[in-house]
């Protein structure tokens, strides 16, 4: 098999950054913690691959880019290195943002700043910018702390060392000069690789600290090694091990926050104070401790990090990497085949390749006589979204229609669609949409569908329905604790059918993290727009509605276009409120829940409907109610008793006097009109 990945090459402050901008393992939309334990149990390969000889080397870090789950980020990282799949790396993030910023990977929404969700929390980072390239990057990073000081551990060919363990993305031992370690002069990079070894294995057997807030992040598996500085410029030396022989030629982004806690910790520094730390190479770290923090029971700090282009030397240098691999049964791992292709930095060439990576990848399931408009605009939206104008390529977006066979299926309209993939592992999907149709149709998705649908749950992808979509994930009980957006067409027999399950029809679409669903037609542009927008960008969006000749993306609240029973008023309360009404025609509706349905109080609401329609609630809902019964009486032959019970009434004879009263003439005498019409 052969994979493809677009990487940019950079260095920050003298460690290197690989950055994989296309090609990286698709991921559910989940959390980026969360989806680093996926990528770890599925995917790790990819690491193993990037990181280590051929195409890597014992120092080697990188970072993937992936849509922020987070809605106040603007992107999300995963961090992967020779020592593992990280939850945070400062060097990796400054270089990251350097890198993605010049080369135009990311947009962020406020210029000279971002934010970003990593596995161990949100990260700010603010850069100066100048003729396209990123001149400087402070990264405030995540809260850290001293977890214990002075803990004792005995270090094979070293003796008795005291340590002090300290988070700062990464759990570190953070080593100083005493009786067993004089120091880092005279030391050699073996010497610091054989002792950190060393240290790590007889530290393991001594404590295991694990975060008060995510007990995801456990263990000591980096080590800084502190000295006084070299340079009278700065205030410290460190040599940052990680991995098996690694030693970081940056003064280490999460290992300076550690260092800085720990001072703070010890009260040798205090809120104000600056750190300026330096590497084994002399490369420096601006630290600075911005504000104090809590972390669960312990007391720490809120770090930041600077770095100029000046010392860091974020050089970008792009690359593509292709890899083939084969499976072989040894520990379970891949062994890869040493096959690789690297070209410099033509910039146009690596746009290009950029753009092979998909953000958003949507499986669609097709019902029998589905609704081809609902399913073809949301489909046509993620296609013009994909690529520039018309061309449609599959370069930002793919889908694929899947099903457990590949005979053809019928649109309601007598269209046909031919699948054009099996079932997969659903988690290969941001979003899984199913497109309903007719309701008049029995089984409109076999078992095999269904239990593909629950797997997806299972696996916590996403579901959409579309159309009549919400009533097959109803009906395979994937609906429980998610409202359901349905037509108001659909309405009355979605609560038939699902008495049990929360509904409405008041707006265009819903979408929770887990599902969504939208009333069908032209909503199921809207509804895809707002995907593109999250996982693509907006001049994406814009694109796509642009070339459908859409003038822009409503908004989910939106109140779905119809004609109500009774009458049509620009005022959007107004309108929700009717519609609530003839969703209640039986009148089970309180004027009280009726208000705070569109979020007002009732004297709120009294005073709207004065104004607005010259009614009040209570008039207004019972001419809906006897709209809705002049309607069933022109158009069925239902006796009176059944339209008086069905709008609300105990009998005929008061449903008589009322309808009497609203409209000059009785029930009988409005059908037999009717009829002669």
């Amino acid at each position: 098999m052969r994979n493809s990945f677009f990487c940019i090459d950079a260095h920050t402050c003298g460690n290197p950054v690989r950055l994989v901008a296309g090609g990286g393992p698709l991921l559910p939309h989940a959390p980026i913690s969360e989806r680093r334990e996926i990528f770890v149990r599925d995917h790790d390969w990819v690491r193993k691959a990037l990181m280590f000889e051929p195409r890597g080397h014992d120092i080697m870090s990188g970072a993937i880019i992936y849509p922020a789950y987070r809605e106040d980020c603007d992107f999300a990282v995963l961090f992967i290195e020779v020592s593992g799949c990280l939850p945070m790396c400062g060097a990796g993030t400054i270089g990251t943002v350097t890198a993605a910023i010049e080369e135009g990977l990311v947009k962020p929404r406020e210029p000279g700043r971002v934010a970003i969700e990593t596995p161990a929390g949100r990260v700010d980072v603010t850069y100066e910018e100048k003729a396209g390239y990123v001149e400087s990057v402070r990264l405030h990073n995540v809260a850290s702390y001293l977890h214990e000081a002075d803990v004792e551990v005995d270090v094979p060919g070293m003796g008795r060392l005291r340590i002090d363990i300290s988070y700062g993305g990464n759990y570190y031992a953070v080593i100083e000069p005493q009786d067993n370690w004089s120091g880092l002069d005279g030391m050699t990079a073996s010497d610091i690789v054989g002792c950190s070894q060393k240290l790590r294995s007889a530290l393991a057997d001594v404590c295991d600290p694990v975060h008060p807030d995510d007990p995801r992040i456990r263990g000591v598996h980096h080590a800084i090694w502190c000295d006084r500085p070299v340079n009278d410029t700065t205030d410290g030396r460190g040599a940052v091990f990680y991995g098996e022989k690694a030693i970081d030629r940056s003064p280490g982004g999460t290992g300076t926050s550690a260092r800085m806690a720990q001072l703070y910790g010890k009260g040798r520094l205090t809120v104000a104070s600056r750190y300026r730390h330096e590497s084994l190479i002399g490369t420096v770290f601006e630290g600075r401790v911005e504000a104090e923090a809590r972390i669960g029971p312990y007391s720490g700090i809120l770090p930041s990090i600077g770095a100029g282009r000046a010392s860091s030397g974020t050089t970008p240098f792009s690359l593509t990497i292709v890899i083939r691999w084969r499976m072989a049964f040894r520990s379970d791992e891949r062994v890869f085949d040493r096959e690789m292709s690297m070209r410099p930095d033509q910039h146009r060439q690596a746009d290009d390749a950029a753009k092979s990576a998909s953000r958003l990848k949507v499986g669609f399931v097709l019902a029998r006589s589905f609704t081809l408009s609902a399913f073809a605009l949301f489909v046509d939206t993620l296609r013009l979204a994909s690529d520039e104008q018309d061309r449609s390529g599959r370069v930002l977006a793919d889908w694929q229609v899947i099903g457990s066979t590949r005979h053809l299926i019928t649109a309601s309209c007598g269209v046909q669609v031919a699948p054009t993939s099996d079932f997969v592992d659903p988690s290969k999907f941001n979003y899984i949409v199913v497109v309903g149709g007719l309701l008049t149709v029995e089984n409109p998705v076999d078992q095999e569908t269904i239990a593909f649908l629950k797997q997806a749950d299972a696996k916590k992808v996403p579901l959409i329905g579309v159309c009549t979509g919400s009533f097959i994930l109803a009906a395979a009980g994937l609906m429980k604790r998610h409202d359901s957006c349905v037509s108001w067409l659909h309405y009355k027999e979605f609560r038939e059918r699902f008495p049990d399950l929360s509904v409405r029809s008041d707006r265009l679409f819903n979408l929770d993290r887990q599902r969504g669903s939208c009333a069908g037609g032209s909503s199921s542009a809207d509804m895809a727009a707002l995907l593109v927008r999250k996982y693509i960008s907006r001049d994406a969006e814009r694109n796509a509605l642009e070339v459908l000749q859409i003038e822009r993306a409503r908004a989910a609240a939106d109140v779905q276009p119809r004609r109500p029973l009774y009458d049509n008023y620009d005022d959007a309360r107004v309108k929700a409120a009717m519609i609530t009404m003839e969703q209640f025609v039986d009148g089970s509706m309180s004027i009280e829940k009726l208000a705070s349905t569109v979020g007002l109080s009732r004297r709120q609401l009294e005073r709207i409907f004065i104004d607005k329609t010259g009614m009040s609630p209570a008039k207004a809902y019972n001419r809906v109610r006897m709209e809705r019964a002049k309607s069933i009486l022109a158009q069925s032959k239902a006796p009176l008793i059944e339209i008086a019970l069905d709008v609300g009434f105990e009998n005929a004879s008061q449903f008589t006097r009322t309808f009497k009263r609203t409209f000059g003439q009785t029930p009988s005498q409005h059908r037999a009109a009717s009829r002669a019409h």
